[in-house]
């Protein structure tokens, strides 16, 4: 295969790949373009970088974008109550086509953008970046982020939208759907009896018509309070330790002049065996 770096002003912008055939595993550090599909059965590994694929992405594959620095923070407070939470990174997972059955996207603090639609049996996992659907989402499909919306077009049967902090918009859903959202607004064009719409600290609405709250739960209103402390005190990148409001990074997790450096590992790619 060929892969090429496009630059722009004599900086390089991303690795360019043709494609990921059937069975291929392939790894790359920094953004990725591939111009073709990700094949049946693949798996991609982007470290430290964004993923654009101009075409569809088949059955059972499997991508992951993973940051090999630690950008998590972790708060300690006055009670002893510690929080560690990701910060985004700002990479993306963009797909301009459609994305097929049992297909998994993983990432840690990524965005996930589909201009397709999204097959039955997926799953799609981040912790911190919007989840946006462009097309339908199939049967059995699994969308969640902690922190961050989730935009779709239609629901298929028992498929779950879930976000802690973040709004989530749909169109239809199906029977069996669910569509979860603990610091944010549900909204919905049209609902089927058996498909459960909940907030726990926002509103859901079915065509524009609100419903009524329900009580909300203890955990829900805590869960809410640790998660805008912790977004006040994610500034900038990297790992923090904040104890009382002192950043005491490098004596709570060891991360000064004795920091292991950070090793850039090379591409490659294989076919697995079927």
């Amino acid at each position: 295969f060929i892969s090429s770096y496009k630059k722009v002003g004599g900086i390089a912008m991303a690795k360019e790949i043709k494609e990921i055939g059937d069975n291929e595993r392939a790894e790359y550090t920094g953004d990725v373009h591939i111009t073709g599909d990700i094949g049946k059965n693949a798996s991609v590994i982007v470290k430290d970088g964004s993923l654009t694929v101009e075409g569809e992405v088949k059955e059972k594959a499997e991508v992951r974008l993973v940051s090999t620095v630690n950008s998590n923070y972790t708060i300690v407070n006055a009670v002893n109550c510690v929080f560690n939470t990701p910060v985004s990174t700002g990479k993306n997972l963009k797909v301009t086509g459609n994305v097929a059955d049992q297909v998994k996207f993983a990432t840690q603090s990524a965005a996930f953008s589909i201009a397709g639609n999204v097959g039955n049996n997926c799953s799609f996992k981040t912790h911190n970046g919007d989840i946006i659907v462009g097309g339908n989402v199939g049967v059995n499909t699994q969308l969640s982020t902690h922190n961050g919306n989730i935009e779709t077009a239609n629901l298929g049967v028992n498929t779950t939208l879930t976000t802690y902090n973040g709004d989530i918009r749909t169109e239809v859903v199906a029977q069996g759907a669910k569509a979860t959202s603990y610091n944010g607004d549900v909204r919905v064009a049209q609902a089927h009896p058996s498909a459960e719409l909940k907030s726990h600290m926002g509103n859901v609405y079915e065509n524009g018509v609100k419903r009524k709250h329900k009580t909300t739960p203890q955990y829900a209103n805590a869960s809410s309070i640790s998660y805008d402390f912790v977004s006040s005190m994610a500034i900038g990148s990297g790992s923090k330790t904040f104890v009382n409001g002192v950043d005491v990074t490098d004596q709570f997790n060891g991360m000064g002049p004795n920091a292991r450096p950070h090793t850039e590992h090379p591409s490659f790619r294989y076919t697995k065996k079927t």
